[in-house]
């Protein structure tokens, strides 16, 4: 048996899913990657020993006397960068509005689980990322965490444009 859609409902479904994504229902949610190994930026590091050097790098942030310890990172020559990156979500904290499909079966939904729906293209940064603020308006009243609680899945009719993910709250 074969199935078709007419273009133009797919046409008025994404545009639906676009709106709920990038317009306000949409939520800003703030990705937090691994941090990076950063050299400092203040004093030179010792390739021998991996750290500083305590000799001030002319144009450093913060002066200081040579062979004293270096302010900037404590003498320890590199710093722990952590990454961050915006991103428009569709984010559902309802469980009786996730998406339904047969892999979402093995998650166990308590209130501390939420959906996310999102562009695939933006699916490698979401992959990518150890946790998640939700709605960054409100950050500074409240800060949602969340890490990653299953694998993405493709959704929608063509299964090509969007993807849905569990995340559980970390604090």
């Amino acid at each position: 048996m074969t199935f078709s859609l007419d273009s133009g409902l797919i046409d008025a479904h994404e545009d639906m899913c676009n709106f709920l994504i990038d317009g306000f229902p949409g939520k800003t949610c703030r990705l937090i990657y691994e941090p990076k190994d950063l050299e400092c930026p203040n004093c030179f590091l010792d390739n021998d020993t991996g750290y500083s050097t305590s000799i001030y790098k002319t144009g450093g942030p913060v002066p200081f006397t040579n062979y004293t310890m270096c302010p900037y990172c404590n003498g320890v020559g590199r710093l722990r960068v952590e990454e961050t990156g915006d991103i428009r979500l569709r984010v559902y904290f309802d469980h009786r509005q996730f998406v339904k499909i047969q892999e979402a079966k093995n998650i166990v939904l308590d209130g501390d689980i939420i959906q996310v729906i999102g562009y695939m293209t933006d699916l490698p940064k979401m992959q990518r990322a150890k946790e998640m603020i939700i709605d960054t308006q409100v950050e500074s009243y409240k800060t949602y965490r969340f890490q990653p609680h299953s694998a993405p899945c493709p959704w929608g009719f063509m299964h090509d444009r969007y993807f849905f993910q569990f995340w559980i709250r970390s604090i």
